[in-house]
Parts: structure tokens; sequence; C-alpha cells
């Protein structure tokens, strides 16, 4: 991967604007995730968003792929590693495989990876949030159908239904619950 800085020295006002935190930045770096069709999006983001949240995707992870095993893999997206411990265990008791990641734009990479078969997203994280990864989700994987489960303390089922997800559970939520609402999803998937 290629990693392409903007020359100018000094912001412009059309300096572009970084993805993830909406500033605009003349150090812009271009950041490059493949889709599942096998073609690519390029986001824009500045020095500090690349850095904390692009470079480390970079070295890959475990190789997770789709239909390993029996079980239907969850990718599991929260700021919050108790919470992500929490629900990691309570699926992976129940059957499925886990993923999870820290971040919209971590979990972004991921679910063009390894086409989870539902994404549990908290709405509200520092590093490309929930809503920001919907819309790039969208934009990368338009023809995948994957449910998303919004899970926030800080958001109600309005704005979960104005993001268009499949279910709204709202923090802090009760476990069984949510284990049976995205086990209905996966029943109800194509």
């Amino acid at each position: 991967m290629g990693v392409i800085i903007m020359a100018s020295s000094q912001r412009q006002p059309s300096d572009p604007v970084c993805w993830n935190c909406d500033r605009r930045a003349h150090d812009a770096v271009p950041a490059t995730v493949r889709t599942p069709a096998g073609g690519h999006i390029a986001l824009t983001l500045c020095r500090a968003c690349y850095a904390s949240s692009y470079l480390p995707l970079a070295g890959g992870g475990q190789e997770l792929m789709p239909g390993d095993g029996p079980s239907k893999l969850v990718l599991v997206v929260d700021d919050e590693p108790d919470i992500v411990w929490m629900l990691r265990h309570t699926f992976e008791g129940r059957g499925y495989a886990v993923d999870d990641a820290a971040n919209g734009l971590e979990a972004l990479y991921k679910a063009c990876r390894y086409l989870p078969e539902v994404v549990v997203l908290d709405l509200t994280m520092p590093t490309l949030d929930g809503h920001k990864f919907i819309a790039a989700w969208r934009e990368a994987a338009a023809d995948v159908p994957i449910p998303i489960v919004a899970i926030s303390a800080h958001h109600d089922r309005a704005t979960a239904e104005e993001l268009g997800v499949a279910a709204f559970v709202p923090k802090p939520f009760d476990l069984d619950a949510l284990v049976e609402t995205v086990g209905s999803l996966l029943k109800a998937a194509p």
C-alpha cells in the first residue's frame, strides 16, 4: 500500500477533510479498504487518525475466513474492552464465532475482509463512530446484506431507525435478549 501525502505545506481552504474527525488537513493521507466485491473505497484521513486507526490494521491480525467451522461469525464493535469481553464470552458460549473491533475503522476493515453474518455495533465511539461505520459500509458493500444491531446508552431507537439498522438494543442490555435478537436476525437472513 502506497502512502501519498499531500504536498501543500500550508492549510488551504481546499484542503481535504478527514473522514473520521471532520477536520481539514493539509497533511491528509488516503486510506484504502478493499470491499467484499473486490473493489475498494478510499477514505481521506488526517495524519493523527491514520496513525491511530488505520496503520495498526496494516499488520493484519488473526486470519478469520467466512465459513470456517460450523458457527456464524459475529463482529462485535465497541470501544469499551469490558463490553467486548462480555459479548465475546456470551456469543462464544452460545456457539458463535466472534471477532471484535475497538472502533469503526477497524470494524470496516474486518467486515470487508471477513464478511460476518451480523455486526453488533456501538454507536458512540471516539474513532469512527457507529454512524460513520454504517455510512462507509453502505458505500463499500451496498450489495452485501449484513444485519447490524446497534447498541448504545446515548442514542435511542429513533436514531437507530434513521440509520437503518436491523435492530436496536439500549445499554445497559439484557445479554439473553441481545443473543436472541442476533439469532432471530440470522434465522431471517437469506
